[in-house]
């Protein structure tokens, strides 16, 4: 788990969100309102559902363009079970709130597979990686 991921709230814009993940070096932000999570948004739906699309970047906001609702995990919750569910439903991230629903953290595909590599072998935690998302999505989920 990454704690202090970077956040950002629905009602920046576009332009303001980019910078943010610039100055972060991130390519998501999760998307907070008091201390919650309302979705997440990334590089690539900013720029395939705002950008390609026409939208003002200085005048649309992030909620515009998010994708939510934000799927969660506690912190207690084993690492086995958040990624089988992240591999279930094709996520590369989950925030991980406390029992009042606010962030700690967030889980990423590259936390697993760090954890991957460290209980199980390098090998083998390429072998499940390329498994997991070789089968391409039945539907666009951005269009």
């Amino acid at each position: 788990m990454t704690r202090s991921p970077p956040t950002v709230d629905p009602s920046k814009t576009l332009r303001e969100a980019a910078l943010l993940m610039a100055s972060r070096q991130a390519n998501f932000l999760l998307v907070v309102e008091d201390g919650r999570p309302l979705g997440i948004v990334t590089s690539m739906d900013m720029v395939v559902r705002g950008i390609a699309r026409g939208l003002d970047v200085d005048r649309t906001p992030v909620r515009a363009v998010m994708s939510s609702p934000s799927y969660t995990a506690s912190p207690t919750e084993r690492l086995e079970e958040a990624a089988a569910r992240m591999a279930k439903m094709r996520l590369r991230r989950l925030a991980v709130v406390d029992g009042e629903g606010h962030i700690v953290g967030v889980l990423t595909s590259d936390d697993i597979a760090r954890w991957l590599a460290k209980t199980k072998g390098f090998q083998d935690a390429l072998l499940n990686a390329i498994c997991q998302y070789s089968e391409p999505p039945s539907e666009m989920p951005y269009m």
